[in-house]
């Protein structure tokens, strides 16, 4: 276990928790994700990387060749992870046991002000189950987007599993958005309902993620992987200052500034003597 605690910058702070289970199942031969749904009540950004577990308190665990921190197990194509959202995605080749580690960083105001390490102990089995699996927004391969604050943003998504008459499917959320909706639909084929409308306050270059973990009913394993999805609150918030009390024939000092979390932005100011601007 490994935490950093920055109360210099940061004297008060909650580490970000996580919401799944860090005991995953993955089958030879089928695509397999794994999201720790990593969640920080506080609103600070979260990076994510793959670091070496340890042995024990200082030494670190020595992988035999091919394996190393960024490849835990024999894959085709090679294990991809992902240092924003976290998700790590793999297509095992052989049955194995083998472990991995993962840092979550938290930054406010772009300041290291915490650090939280979690190792994983991953199964590879030779399955007789079709893993489950998940479409992306409105039954896309996309898992992202870019959204607009104070603008209603909904979609669907649904759960997949090639053994059609066997399974059940259900699908659950790590409630990862602050004041957005997640309601499923039941049946044999689980599927989700997403909404939120994000706020002024929302608006920010570092996306909102939750993750939606998918479970099958196979025995005598469970199948179960875990998907997130990001998005991105663009807008613009404008302030044009202090409120100011001029009298006739006076000149003032206005001082305009506005925040964009999407690109570039241009301004102006209406022509002086525009009555009512």
């Amino acid at each position: 276990v490994y935490s950093l605690l920055n109360s210099v910058d940061a004297p008060c702070n909650n580490s970000p928790t996580f919401s799944n289970k860090p005991v995953p199942f993955a089958c030879v031969g089928q695509r397999f994700c794994f999201n720790h749904g990593a969640n920080d009540i506080d609103g600070d950004s979260i990076t994510y990387q793959l670091i070496t577990p340890l042995d024990d308190a200082i030494t670190p665990v020595t992988y035999a060749w091919p394996f190393s921190n960024t490849q835990p197990v024999v894959s085709a194509p090679p294990v991809i992870f992902s240092s924003i959202s976290g998700d790590i995605c793999m297509v095992p080749t052989q049955a194995d046991v083998t472990v991995f580690a993962v840092l979550v960083s938290e930054y406010r105001n772009g300041v290291l002000i915490g650090q939280v390490e979690r190792d994983i102990q991953l199964t590879v089995n030779a399955c007789n189950n079709f893993l489950p699996t998940m479409t992306g927004i409105n039954g896309t391969p996309f898992f992202t987007k870019t959204i607009c604050a104070n603008v209603p943003f909904n979609f669907w998504a649904a759960t997949i599993d090639a053994d059609l008459i066997t399974d059940t499917t259900t699908v659950e959320w790590d409630f990862g958005i602050a004041g957005a909706n997640f309601i499923t639909t039941g049946g044999k084929r689980d599927s989700a309902f997403f909404s939120w409308t994000p706020t002024t306050a929302d608006i920010s270059n570092s996306p909102y993620c939750f993750t939606a973990t998918v479970k099958d009913n196979h025995c005598p394993y469970l199948g179960l992987q875990v998907f997130s999805f990001c998005f991105t609150v663009c807008g613009v918030e404008a302030d044009a200052g202090p409120d100011q009390s001029v009298a006739c024939g006076a000149v003032a000092n206005l001082s305009g500034s506005a925040i964009s979390a999407c690109g570039s932005m241009t301004y102006r100011w209406l022509p002086s003597g525009t009555a009512g601007q």
